[in-house]
This record gives structure tokens, C-alpha cells and sequence, in this order.
């Protein structure tokens, strides 16, 4: 009654519970009407508010900043069913009387003890103050636990952080960071540039754990267990972590980002925890990779906000996008390249001609693709008896292990999910299903079987819940994988390799996503005279010694490596030219990738040479890459002349590993397969 008083005078009031702000006075269904004819999407009203009535609308703190840029994006309307002088009232409100009254507040801008940045040993650049100028800002005004630091890579974001911490006072700061980063890197960064030469642990020094008592502390990814083992014996009063190349943890379901969500609550149960997430390449998918982001540093984003916020920004939102930038932006401090590195880069493209390139044609590995993906089917379908008889074998052990009601409960719950997946699967519907059982199998059943039925259950599994996609992973494997990297193995000699590394400045690094191409061009640059290093999984654990053989032998040249084992963290500035022998699959992988040499502390003009296979009118899968890069779409999508969804490969990878459930878009994909190979599958 009184609400709808207000309404009827004009007066309209904004107040805030321990978990919601409410309008009252307000007509919901006017405000949801402006909202959906201005978006052009249900989402924001459906999962925005928790309560739109005639009198009044309710939502949940955490989307107040949101809420906000709403209302003022209404009021540029030219004409809305909400009283414009309604609109402004909220405003004004909002900042008046719900925790967005701090953030103009100037006393609240005192976080950081700028004086104690002479911690480190040289200026800083502008950036780098400026972050640190927002920071004080931007954290305390939005009640935040840590930022964003968006710079390209080679900007200058180690000594930021450290800075950071200098600044906000901590008593102990743990860095978590790429392996091939921590001596290198973090290490030689703390050693050399901080004026107080504080003692410090890496954890690749000997021994498994880091002794209390020191200030800074540097884990490699593989080692956050012992970060959160560190935390329990610390007694800190303000911590701060920072997580460098933070779009490694963009994964909210990945078991390191949830390691790292685990450190920080532990600290946060302990002392004032602060949190800064640093990457040159930091979000992509902004729904869906923010998710990480706002679980580290907002304490309003509880699992009722994270739900909606999925619902409305997720994956494959394209609606809407304008109110999340608004708020990643809230949070991040962006560098672009051209702020902080100032010289030239050339991009040369070659095209380059081998004797036998028909075998790496479009056309030949569409024919070979369908040869062989009908051959698994017959294969499959062959072999299904026996499949389903050595799985029902394992799920008979399994049950003789069950004791309590619960155990029998959750066993019958996964055989109904796998009947459900079997005889229809719907993504839309079935994906909790699908992690259930992927959790059950890896959880529940493997751990129960003797040795030898393990790796065995691991395969069949997958036969007999999606056997069409199983296929497609080997097709993805044994047909366009191994043809990819023969072809770039057979460009290797004609690739003027050699006069690229001569007519270098400097030194040179080659690029390869294939280990094939690494153990190909090392011994045929060293037939050409060159002392080439090779970086790749199996020299890994020297990562350290050959980057210093590279700096300091005059005739170590070039360096050979694959994106994963050198694309990130290792500054290259002895060297002013690449060579891309084949596009990578994404485009932040090529950005990383060409940030090792075009960084600060480049004196040289940088060259990047990216190679393609000539084969003249006929599509290859070198050339056709290069547009796999630049939209991220899957190779097979270009190989099938299908529109396949750009996750396609790390889909069909995670369906063969089994870590996450099948997507919405491999099952598409695999429709559209089916569709263009009618090979008579619905028996299996």
C-alpha cells in the first residue's frame, strides 16, 4: 500500500538490505519494458531482479554498478514509460543511500602509502603509477579485494605488482606464476630491483616447502597445493597475490583456478587480502571468463549473484555486452602497446612452395577425413557388443563396493543419467548430467577397479556414452593433427630459414605448435652452420640455462620452440626477429607469442615472419590457419566446408580427457557431421 502511495505522488526511494537494494515507488513493469526495448533481450529482466512488481523492483548488491549504468543509459533515451525525473531520483539514491555512496568519497582514497614505492630501484613509468593511482581509488570506493591489470605483454607488469605490494604495506606476498618465469623472471626481479635485497623463495629451490617467516614468495602453477600449505601455518595482517599470465585461470571449472580461488579464500579467513590478476591477454569470452575474475576480488559476487550473472552474460551472449564492459572496465587497468613500446614492427608474410604439397590440401584431407571417420564408424559399431559387456563389467565390480544408502543412491542416479545421454542428448538440458557422470566415472568407478580395467574404463566410457564425438576426436588426431604438422615438416627446407637468421639485427626465435617441426629444424639448421635451441616439453626443465645460453653465447642461434613452452612470460629482447612457421590456433597465443621480442627494453626495429604454404587456388590447412587464427574457429570447421563453433577442438580434446562435459557446440558440429556423412550411425 505504501509503496504504491509513493508511486502515485512522485516520490520514489531507494533502500538496501544486508543483500539487496530496493525501489519502491517505482512501476516494474514500465522499467522492464525500457530495459527490453533498449537491449533487446529477456535476460537482463529475467535474471537481473529477483522482484519486479507494479510498486517495486528488488535486486542483489552485486548488480547496483550495473543497475547504475542502466538508468543512466535510460535517461539518454529520447522517450522511455519510466518518469525521466524517476530515472534521475534512482540515480541520485543509489549513490546516496546503498554502498555506492563510497565511491566518491575522498577519504576512502587512502589505501596505499605511495612513499614506499622507492622499494623499488628505478622510477616507474607513468603506467605504473597511474595503476597504482587507481588502484587506491577504484579498490576501496567499490568495497573490491583486487584489480585487473590488463597490460600488453612485455609492459612492464612484474615490477607493477611488486609495486603494488610495496605500496599497500604487505607483510607477505605470493606471486603464482608460469614455471619458465620463475627464476628468470621473478626471481632476478626481486634479487636485483628491490632496494631492500629481501630474502625470498621460489619454488623451484630445493625442497617441498617454503619456510615461514619471509616476505615474498613465488609458486609455478603445478605448485599451489604448496601455496595453500603455506597460507595455514602464515599469520599475516595484509597479504597480497598476484597471479601472473592470469588468462591461464580463465577456466572457472579448471583445477588451478580453483586451487587459486581456494588460496585466497584461506587468506582472506586470516588477513586483509588483496588480489591483483595481471595478463597481457586477459579476457576474450568476457562472460564466461570474467567469472574467475569477480569470484577473486568482489565480495558481492555470491553464488546467487554468480548464477545470474552467468545466465545473463554467458558464453554466448552477444546482447548486453555494453553493461559488462562498463563493469570489467569498473575493475581493470588497461596498458595498449602503443603507451609503453614505441618501436617499429614489421609483419613480413611468406608463402612458400614445396615439391609434394597436394597431400595437404583441403580437398585431400576431406576425403581422407570422411574415409576414415566412416572406417570408425563401422569399427565402432563392429565392436559394440563387446564394449558394452566390459562396461557393464566394470560397473558390476563397482557395485560391489557400495555400502551405504547414499553410495547406492548416487550409483543409480548415474546409470539413469547415461540411459538419458545415450538415447537423446540435449546440451541445452543435459549438461549437469554429463558433469555428474564424468565426476562418478573419475571419482567414483575408476578408483574401484582393479589396475588393469583403469585406462580401459577411461576409453570405453566415452564409446558408449557419445561414441559419434569420440570419432571426431581421433578423426581431429590421427587425420587432420598429423597432417598439420607433416606439412609444416615438409616446408622446413624451404622455408630461407637461413637467410632470415642472417639478415637478422639480432638474434632470431621460430615458433612451431608442432614438436615434430622443433626435432625438424634442429638438426637442419645445425647441417646450415647454426647452433639452433631447441625449447619444447622434453628440455623444458632447462628452460633457465638455454635462455641464458641465448643471451650470453654470442653463437647460440636461433632459438626453436613451441607456443606453449616459451609463447609466455620469458622476456627475448636479445632477439629482434621471429619466424612463425604456422599460425597459432588463437590470436592472444600469436599476441604472447610475438610480446617476447616487441617489449620493453626492445632497442630494435621487430620483425615477424609469418610462413604460409603455397599451393596456388587450392585451400591448404597452413593457409587456411591463418583465418582459423583470426576467427578462432576449429581447422576441421574450414576442412568440412561446415560452420563450426570456434570452441570446437578444446571440446572435442576435453571429451577425449574427459575433464569437462560436452558442450553445446560439439554436439552441433557433430550434427552438421553426420549431415555431411550419412553413414547410417543411429544404430550406434
Amino acid at each position: 500500500m505504501f509503496s504504491g502511495v509513493l508511486r502515485l505522488i512522485g516520490l520514489v526511494s531507494v533502500r538496501e538490505t544486508e543483500t539487496h537494494i530496493i525501489i519502491d515507488g517505482l512501476n516494474g513493469t514500465f522499467l522492464m519494458d525500457d530495459i527490453q526495448k533498449t537491449w533487446n533481450t529477456s535476460r537482463l529482466n529475467t535474471y537481473m531482479f529477483t522482484e519486479v512488481a507494479k510498486h517495486r523492483v528488488s535486486f542483489p548488491k552485486f548488480f547496483a554498478i550495473d543497475i547504475e549504468h542502466i538508468l543512466v543509459n535510460l535517461l539518454k533515451e529520447v522517450k522511455t514509460k519510466t518518469p525521466r525525473r524517476a530515472l534521475n531520483k534512482i540515480l541520485i539514491e543509489l549513490r546516496s543511500r546503498t554502498w555506492l555512496a563510497d565511491v566518491d568519497k575522498e577519504e576512502k582514497h587512502t589505501l596505499l602509502d605511495f612513499s614506499k614505492v622507492k622499494e623499488i630501484g628505478f622510477p616507474l613509468l607513468d603506467h605504473q603509477l597511474d595503476f597504482l593511482k587507481m588502484y587506491n581509488r577504484i579498490v576501496p570506493s567499490y568495497r573490491l579485494g583486487g584489480m585487473l591489470l590488463a597490460a600488453t605483454p612485455g609492459s612492464g607488469k612484474t615490477i607493477t605488482g611488486l609495486a603494488l605490494g610495496s605500496c599497500l604495506g604487505a607483510d607477505v606476498i605470493i606471486i603464482i606464476s608460469p614455471k619458465n618465469a620463475i627464476d628468470r623472471v621473478w626471481g632476478a626481479t626481486i634479487a636485483n630491483n628491490l632496494t631492500d635485497k629481501p630474502e625470498y623463495w621460489l619454488s623451484t629451490n630445493p625442497g617441498e616447502a617454503a619456510p615461514v617467516g619471509l616476505r615474498y614468495y613465488v609458486f609455478h602453477y603445478e605448485a599451489l597445493n604448496r601455496a595453500i600449505e603455506l597460507m595455514a601455518k602464515l599469520n599475516p595482517k595484509r597479504v597480497l597475490i598476484d597471479l601472473d599470465e592470469s588468462h591461464n585461470f580463465n577456466e572457472i571449472t579448471s583445477q588451478r583456478t580453483q586451487m587459486f580461488l581456494e588460496l585466497i579464500a584461506q587468506s582472506r579467513k586470516k588477513a586483509e587480502t588483496h588480489v591483483v590478476l595481471a595478463s597481457g591477454t586477459p579476457i576474450k569470452a568476457l562472460g564466461a571468463e570474467a567469472v574467475p575474475l569477480l569470484r577473486a576480488i568482489d565480495p558481492f559476487f555470491n553464488p546467487d549473484a554468480e548464477q545470474r550473472f552467468k545466465k545473463i552474460f554467458g558464453k554466448d551472449a552477444k546482447k548486453a555486452n555494453d553493461i559488462l564492459c562498463n563493469r570489467i572496465g569498473l575493475v581493470s587497468f588497461k596498458v595498449v602497446r602503443s603507451v609503453v613500446i614505441t618501436n617499429k614492427v614489421t609483419t613480413i608474410q611468406k608463402n612458400i612452395q614445396i615439391p609434394n604439397w597436394r597431400p595437404y590440401t583441403l580437398d585431400a584431407i576431406r576425403i581422407d577425413m570422411a574415409k576414415f571417420i566412416e572406417e570408425r564408424h563401422k569399427f565402432y559399431k563392429a565392436g559394440m557388443a563387446e564394449y558394452e559387456k566390459e562396461y557393464e563389467l566394470c560397473l558390476s565390480i563397482h557395485e560391489k563396493t557400495l555400502r551405504t544408502t547414499d553410495d547406492f543412491k548416487g550409483f543409480e542416479l548415474y546409470k539413469q543419467h547415461v540411459d538419458t545421454i545415450r538415447k537423446f542428448y540435449d546440451p541445452r538440458q543435459h549438461k549437469d548430467e554429463v558433469m555428474y557422470c564424468n565426476r562418478y566415472e573419475l571419482g567414483k568407478i575408476s578408483p574401484t577397479l582393479p589396475q588393469e580395467k583403469r585406462k580401459p574404463f577411461r576409453s570405453i566410457r566415452s564409446i558408449i556414452k557419445y561414441v559419434h564425438l569420440k570419432i571426431m576426436g581421433e578423426a581431429l588426431g590421427s587425420i587432420l593433427g598429423k597432417r598439420r604438422a607433416a606439412c609444416h615438416v615438409a616446408m622446413v627446407p624451404y622455408m630461407g630459414l637461413p637467410d632470415i637468421i642472417d639478415g637478422a639485427l639480432k638474434k632470431t626465435v621460430i615458433f612451431t605448435s608442432y614438436v615434430e617441426v622443433v626435432k625438424a629444424m634442429e638438426p637442419y639448421l645445425k647441417e646450415e652452420g647454426y647452433r639452433p635451441i631447441a625449447v619444447y616439453g622434453e628440455t623444458n626443465k632447462d628452460l633457465a640455462a638455454m635462455i641464458a645460453k641465448f643471451d650470453k653465447d654470442p653463437d647460440a642461434n636461433p632459438i626453436i620452440a613451441t607456443y606453449p613452452s616459451l609463447s609466455t612470460a620469458v622476456p627475448l629482447v636479445m632477439a629482434n626477429t621471429e619466424v612463425l612457421s604456422n599460425m597459432p590456433w588463437r590470436d592472444n597465443e600469436r599476441e604472447q607469442a610475438v610480446a617476447r621480442v616487441d617489449r620493453i627494453g626492445q632497442d630494435s626495429e621487430v620483425f615477424i615472419y609469418e610462413l604460409f604454404l603455397d599451393t596456388g587456388s587450392y585451400g591448404n590447412v597452413s593457409t587456411r590457419s591463418k583465418d582459423i587464427m583470426e576467427w578462432s574457429r576449429a581447422q576441421v570447421a574450414a576442412i568440412m566446408g561446415i560452420d563450426a563453433p570456434m570452441d570446437l577442438v578444446e571440446s572435442l580434446e576435453a571429451m577425449r580427457d574427459s575433464q569437462v562435459p560436452l558442450d553445446e557446440s560439439a554436439l552441433a558440429f557433430m550434427d552438421e557431421i553426420k549431415r555431411a556423412f550419412p553413414l547410417e550411425t543411429a544404430e550406434l
